[in-house]
């Protein structure tokens, strides 16, 4: 009787003696790796350990192995993780209990021991770690002495185990309000940089950095998504493997239907353990190991994603991937201003780029017809063969010039690289200039020019230039669709706080057909462009400036005679 209460009072010295040494580590320890560092050191004083480490249970079915010591051996054949089904680490979390093998090279309980006894271990022991009745971990000691854990060790070690789960949680609680707190001020310097860049390869590298901050990456790229395909728009990289901006590849071969069903993140935690999508196994070919994706949407559509990718395996647990999920929401608006201005901007480069080659291609064109019909009228009769076709040239080049012109202008238009000067304007004034500049062009012509103004035209709050640009238009197309003897007419009224000009011509009618897909949209149909080439960019350009300047603008042929072709500017 005295030896059992002897044994009692000796077996809770060791609980209390130990509980003390945990508490002392705790305080002076600064993080889990220290904590578990020194209990290792002090538990080693008392009990046989010649292997130790903790396996994390994870919410995806995978176990992590970090070490209790960097003073006591750790490694296994199979490295850091492995699946959790089978293993005793498994058997442990499920039944919340301790497991132990008494002596390796007479039994075996798991299968997975064996990986101990080669290393020549002979005891084993799994002692579940416990936060809020469920079990979050597992503390695994080898000893190459067999049946070294008895009864009394594996009391003590049970009491350590609680102990130092106590500890640790506190650690990660007290690392997760760190960590969350960092996340909020990566999210705000995230939004930072992308509202602060006007394109996005000029933005990325930042990003990057920032990003990093809280999760690894070795390459972070950004897709939009463009019907069917996925494009990518931008890319950084800290080692070679890596995409180049532009390439494109089907959508239905990466995560994009999946976040599109399930509308949040995909992650990838390791390519070498699941390759999901069949990108995934281009992705594991160029070295990589995992990756997330962070989908954008815009009322309800996707519309690009961001890929963090690592050579490394990821493990996040449900609060990382919550604060990953956020950022998907969180940046969404400011991301698809930054895609929209750097798409707008690539367009008008690429605009600008085409209409100044073509220009320059036609320049040679229009001064070599102008050259080539000066030529011919010198030594060929004005009516031979020779000299109508050097005029047709020329007529083609100077065509084709004002065609450019025109498709030049409606690109600024719809590039938003246009800007209107609105003031108060004398509208008669105009007309009455334009109307002397085109009077003096039908003199040699045949073509009889019909005024009519009223004696006062309110003033009209417009673009003078753009209006002017308009007028001019109109009138240079009654010309070319007038034959000789024809005539052209300008008339101006006012109407219901608005200025109504009308241009009529005798050239040849328009059947309603053609004057609704002319002025369809603003997009005149293909057709008219092969139809009425010149004139269909014409109307379109007078159509859009009309818009532009707050008026309307119509076409009208009928009675057997001509067209109209008018349009009106508002009264200031």
């Amino acid at each position: 009787m005295i030896g059992i209460k002897q044994g009692i009072k000796r077996e809770r010295e060791e609980q209390l003696a130990l509980a003390n040494m945990l508490n002392r580590i705790a305080l002076a320890a600064s993080d889990v790796g220290e904590l578990t560092e020194e209990f290792a050191r002090e538990l080693k004083r008392v009990i046989p350990i010649d292997w130790a480490t903790v396996a994390n249970v994870g919410t995806s079915g995978i176990a992590t192995l970090s070490p209790l010591s960097s003073k006591i051996s750790s490694s296994l054949d199979f490295g850091n993780s492995f699946p959790l089904r089978g293993t005793p680490v498994a058997w442990v979390a499920e039944n919340k209990c301790t497991a132990l093998e008494a002596d390796l090279g007479q039994e075996r309980r798991f299968e997975m021991s064996t990986y101990w006894l080669k290393q020549g271990m002979r005891s084993l022991v799994f002692l579940p770690l416990f936060y809020q009745g469920e079990v979050f971990g597992t503390v695994i000691l080898a000893s190459r002495k067999a049946n070294a854990y008895g009864e009394r060790e594996l009391k003590l070690l049970r009491y350590a185990a609680s102990q130092l789960a106590t500890q640790i949680k506190n650690f990660e609680l007290s690392s997760r309000n760190q960590k969350q707190e960092k996340w909020l001020v990566t999210l705000d310097g995230l939004v930072r940089t992308i509202t602060r860049g006007e394109e996005v390869s000029e933005v990325f590298p930042q990003l990057a950095q920032e990003l990093g901050k809280v999760i690894p990456l070795d390459r972070l790229a950004l897709t939009s998504l463009e019907g069917e395909i996925l494009r990518i728009i931008g890319v950084f990289r800290d080692k070679e493997h890596h995409p180049w901006v532009g390439e494109i590849y089907p959508a239905r071969d990466s995560a994009v239907p999946w976040m599109m069903e399930h509308r949040r993140i995909s992650v990838a935690e390791d390519f070498a353990q699941v390759r999901q999508f069949a990108v995934d196994e281009l992705h594991f070919k160029e070295g990589l190991r995992a990756e997330v994706r962070i989908p954008f949407f815009s009322h309800g559509r996707l519309f690009a994603n961001l890929h963090v990718s690592s050579s490394q395996p990821y493990h996040f647990d449900k609060e990382e991937l919550s604060l990953l999920d956020r950022l998907s929401n969180y940046l969404a608006g400011s991301m698809e201003s930054l895609i929209l201005h750097s798409s707008r901007r690539e367009r008008i480069d690429w605009f600008n780029t085409v209409t100044h080659q073509i220009k320059t291609l036609i320049t040679p064109v229009t001064s070599s017809s102008l050259l080539l019909t000066r030529e011919l009228g010198k030594t060929w009769e004005p009516d031979s063969l020779l000299q109508q076709l050097g005029k047709n040239i020329e007529q083609g080049a100077s065509r084709l010039s004002t065609g450019v012109r025109f498709f030049e202008e409606l690109g600024r238009i719809e590039l938003a690289q246009f800007s209107l000067n609105l003031e108060i304007v004398d509208i008669e004034s105009i007309l009455r200039e334009v109307c002397d500049d085109t009077i003096t062009l039908l003199e040699t012509n045949s073509q009889v020019f019909t005024v009519t103004l009223p004696r006062e035209l309110p003033q009209v709050f417009t673009d003078s230039s753009k209006a002017e640009e308009v007028i001019r238009i109109l009138l240079d197309n009654a010309i070319k669709r007038t034959p000789s003897g024809g005539e052209i007419g300008l008339n101006a009224k006012s109407r219901n706080r608005e200025v109504i000009i009308e241009v009529t011509d005798d050239g040849e009618q328009f059947s309603p057909e053609e004057i609704q897909r002319l002025l369809g949209h603003l997009r005149p149909a293909e057709v008219e462009y092969q139809a009425f080439p010149e004139l269909a960019l014409s109307l379109a350009l007078c159509h859009r400036l009309t818009e532009l300047l707050g008026g309307r603008f119509w076409l009208n042929s009928k009675d057997g005679k001509g067209a109209t072709f008018g349009f009106s500017l508002p009264v200031r």
